[in-house]
């Protein structure tokens, strides 16, 4: 299934109808002994979804929640500069 950012965020769409639209993206990581993610759907400044899939910890089956916390460390330096690099080449510079 594709899934692009607009299906989430058009205001004309049912905040159910986006809440499946995520699970059913996600379903593949949300088994027992997989790990997961934590996800949250900001829409206006309000979170208006948010859940946990799979595992937080294959070891002693503790699941992902909407409220775990994930010690990234240096590997959250990666994303920062791919969404700088992203927002470069699709918008440009001056």
């Amino acid at each position: 299934m594709e899934i692009n950012f607009t299906m989430l965020t058009d205001p004309g769409s049912r905040l159910q109808e986006k809440a499946g639209l995520v699970e059913a993206l996600l379903q593949d990581w949300n088994s027992q002994g997989n790990p997961g993610a934590s996800v949250a759907v900001v829409y206006d400044g309000r979170i208006v979804y948010s859940r946990g899939f799979g595992l937080a910890n294959l070891e002693y089956d503790i699941p992902n929640t909407s409220e775990t916390i994930y010690h990234i460390a240096s590997i959250s330096k990666q994303f920062t500069v791919f969404t700088i690099q992203h927002i470069f080449l699709t918008i440009g510079h001056d």
